[in-house]
C-alpha cells in the first residue's frame, strides 16, 4: 500500500480553485487500488464550505463514496471540518447514484402502450 499525505496550507482552504488543486493530488491516487491519501488538516482553522464540496465532494461525484472512503484518511480534522465534509459527500453521492439511474441502461423499458382509442 503506498500512502501520500497532502497537507492542506492555512491559505488555501477556501476556494473551489483551491479544491481543485488539492483533488489532482488525491485523483491519481484513485487509479491505484492500493494508494491511500492521508489528509492533514493540522494548519487549517477553517475549510470553506466551496474548497470542500470541491475537493471531497467532486472525489465523490467522480469516483463514488466507497472509493472515497478507501482512498481518503483525513488526519487533524474538528468536528466541524468532518460534518461539512460528511455534508458535501453525502450529497454529491445522492448526485452521483440519480445520474446513474437516468443514464439509458438503467432506464426501465417501458411497456408498449394500448391505444385507448377503438377502431370500428
Amino acid at each position: 500500500m503506498n500512502t501520500k499525505t497532502v497537507i492542506i496550507p492555512a491559505n488555501a482552504a477556501t476556494t473551489r480553485k483551491d479544491g481543485s488543486e488539492i483533488r489532482r493530488h488525491f485523483a491519481l491516487a484513485f487509479r491505484n487500488p492500493d494508494d491511500v491519501v492521508t489528509v492533514d488538516c493540522s494548519q487549517v482553522a477553517q475549510l470553506g464550505d466551496d474548497f470542500i464540496d470541491e475537493c471531497f465532494g467532486m472525489l465523490t461525484l467522480d469516483y463514488g463514496l466507497a472509493a472515497f472512503y478507501k482512498h481518503v484518511n483525513l488526519l487533524h480534522a474538528t468536528d466541524k471540518h468532518l460534518f461539512t465534509i460528511a455534508y458535501h459527500i453525502n450529497k454529491r453521492e445522492q448526485q452521483r447514484v440519480g445520474r446513474l439511474a437516468m443514464t439509458r441502461n438503467h432506464i426501465p423499458a417501458q411497456r408498449p402502450q394500448t391505444s385507448l382509442l377503438q377502431y370500428a
